[in-house]
């Protein structure tokens, strides 16, 4: 499509992995679909003038994950309940996620794990969101606490929404190293069913141990 203004900006923000390959495009069912991967959404629709929305995505499946780069205009979308959580790492923009009559926002200065219940989202920008299952997060969260909380002390704290502090240090360096990982992906065509395999498992491993991190509550909450 012609790069107007819009489909300019959209082009210029950056994605976690597939930035040199995705394309701007104006089609909603495709985002809708590019979004399912990771949010189980029943209601999407853009915001303001629909001929005016672009988006563009990258999408990859790594064992039981799916993970969504994506840059848009303006959207609002509603999930039904799951039994995954859902990790949203805002990059420009923000989305403001309602849950229970509570609002958590996602952007460049702090992300929101959500935890399996319906929720809506809206906004605009650029980010990273992908699914994960609470259960082995629960288990690393409690390894990464050198086991001062228990497998179930850490499922119940993410029962609940918690917001991530993209300004931590330690949360930002575990974001480079999940950026990292998933540019890993974007092998050559040529690339080995085994590597690919290989790979795609470590690269989940990785989300697993980053995301555990990023949630990792400071050392006087672990008493």
């Amino acid at each position: 499509m012609p790069q107007d203004p819009v489909g300019a900006w959209i082009a210029s923000l950056p994605l976690a992995f597939g930035h040199g390959t995705s394309k701007v495009v104006s089609d909603l069912d495709l985002f809708f679909d590019a979004l399912s991967l990771s949010a189980h959404l029943c209601e999407f629709d853009a915001l303001g003038v629909k001929a005016q929305f672009v988006h563009r995505a990258s999408t990859a499946i790594v064992g039981d994950l799916a993970i969504t780069a994506c840059a848009h205009t303006p959207i609002v979308g509603t999930t039904v309940e799951t039994s995954e959580s859902l990790v949203t790492l805002g990059c420009h923009g923000e989305i403001t996620y309602t849950l229970e009559g509570r609002h958590w926002q996602s952007r460049s200065d702090q992300g929101v794990y959500l935890p399996g219940a319906a929720v809506t989202g809206q906004g605009w920008g650029s980010g990273l969101l992908f699914n994960i299952d609470p259960a082995r997060l629960s288990r690393e969260l409690s390894f990464r606490s050198r086991e001062r909380w228990s497998v179930e002390r850490a499922r119940r704290f993410l029962q609940s929404p918690q917001t991530i502090n993209m300004a931590d240090p330690a949360v930002a360096m575990a974001l480079r190293a999940i950026k990292q990982a998933l540019r890993c992906l974007e092998l050559p065509g040529e690339a080995s069913v085994a590597l690919r395999l290989a790979l795609e498992g470590w690269v989940e491993d990785q989300l697993y141990i980053c995301v555990a991190q990023m949630l990792r509550p400071q050392p006087s909450v672990w008493a």
